[in-house]
This record gives C-alpha cells, sequence and structure tokens, in this order.
C-alpha cells in the first residue's frame, strides 16, 4: 500500500474524465512536469515550500484548461489532444533541469508524503480520504449522475438540459490538478525531481 499509494490517487483521479467519456493520456508528463517544477522552485529558486505546491497545483489546472479547450472549442478527440500534450509536457520537465534530476529536500518536505503513522505512510490516508469523497460525488450528487451521463450519450445529456462541456471541462481540470498532486506526492516520497518520474504512471493508472 505504500508503494502504490500515489497510484491509486492518480487512478481516482483518471476515473472522473473517463466518467465523462474524455481520456486524458497526459496524467504522467503532469506527474513528471510537477515534480521538476515543485523541485525547481524549492531548491533552484529556495521558494517557500507551501507556495511552490501551491503554484504547481496552480499550473496542474491550467493544463487541464488548456485540454478541454483543445476537446471542447477547437473540437479535437481527447486521445489526440491529451497524447499531443503529454509530449509537450514532458518536453518542459527535461527543459527546467536539462533532463537531470533534482536534490537536496529538507524533512519538512519529505514528511508531506514519508510521514509514518505505525508503518502506514501519509500518503495511504490521502488516498483513503479521496477515495470516500469521490465515491460520494458519483454517487450521491446530482453532479455525479450528469457526469455519467455525459459520458454516457453525450448529445442525449445535452438535449435533456445537462451542461455537458461544463462537466468534460470539470473532469479535464480534476485530472490534471490531481496528477500535479500525486507529482508532489511521489517527488516528496523519493526525494527527488525528476523528469521521467511519470512515465510508469500512465498504462498502471488506466488498467
Amino acid at each position: 500500500l505504500n508503494q502504490e499509494a500515489v497510484l491509486i490517487i492518480v487512478s481516482l483521479g483518471l476515473i472522473i474524465p473517463l466518467a465523462a467519456g474524455v481520456f486524458d493520456l497526459s496524467i504522467g508528463a503532469v506527474i513528471s512536469l510537477s515534480s521538476m517544477l515543485v523541485s525547481w522552485m524549492i531548491i533552484n529558486a529556495e521558494m517557500n515550500i507551501i507556495v511552490s505546491c501551491i503554484i504547481t497545483i496552480i499550473v496542474g489546472s491550467i493544463i487541464g484548461v488548456i485540454n478541454a479547450f483543445l476537446i471542447i472549442k477547437i473540437k479535437i478527440d481527447s486521445f489526440i489532444t491529451t497524447l499531443g500534450m503529454s509530449s509537450v509536457l514532458f518536453a518542459l520537465a527535461t527543459a527546467i533541469s536539462n533532463g537531470r534530476m533534482i536534490f537536496g529536500f529538507d524533512k519538512t518536505f519529505k514528511s508531506i508524503a514519508r510521514y509514518n503513522f505505525y508503518g502506514i505512510e501519509a500518503t495511504i490516508f490521502y488516498a483513503l480520504i479521496f477515495g470516500m469523497l469521490l465515491l460520494w460525488f458519483l454517487e450521491s450528487t446530482p453532479g455525479g449522475r450528469y457526469l455519467f451521463a455525459t459520458g454516457g450519450n453525450r448529445e442525449s445529456a445535452r438535449l435533456a438540459g445537462v451542461s455537458t462541456n461544463f462537466y468534460i471541462t470539470f473532469s479535464l481540470i480534476l485530472s490534471s490538478t490531481i496528477a500535479s498532486i500525486g507529482g508532489i506526492l511521489i517527488t516528496s516520497k523519493i526525494s527527488s525531481g525528476s523528469p521521467t518520474v511519470g512515465g510508469p504512471y500512465l498504462l498502471p493508472a488506466f488498467a
């Protein structure tokens, strides 16, 4: 569980766009970019840890907005859009430190993911809390039902009065935001920022 907690969080975030009927293949690249961005700000720019994490999460949200714009307004298929975005983000992650890893975090940042309670790391509790919130949202709220309606038949849902564009946008923003949080957590866990750390998460998350 300690090893797979970040994957659980990213996988749960991926459920949201899949429920809305769109793919988000950029989550692995978002993790890598977030890892490098938060590392660069904390180590190279010597910024405050909380501020660095907040900026990283905001960048993740902006990526979701761009994905949604390309899919809804430009009408590019979500598979193609997010695959292309993935290439761009991996390039940015590599450019931040010229492909090198970033080290040198203090105990405060490491404790975000490594805080230990009787052998159970903090990331497991984050995954459990998020999983419970997601279950409640998808199964017990009108928003969850509208999300599934959008994914089931977008045109029928739109004709029934569901704001399908809103729910697709919402799902992509949330997916990227959660992936960016995953990038912060895995960076804290392994105590280094890496431009390639996110790649191995993509296919297991979909699986």
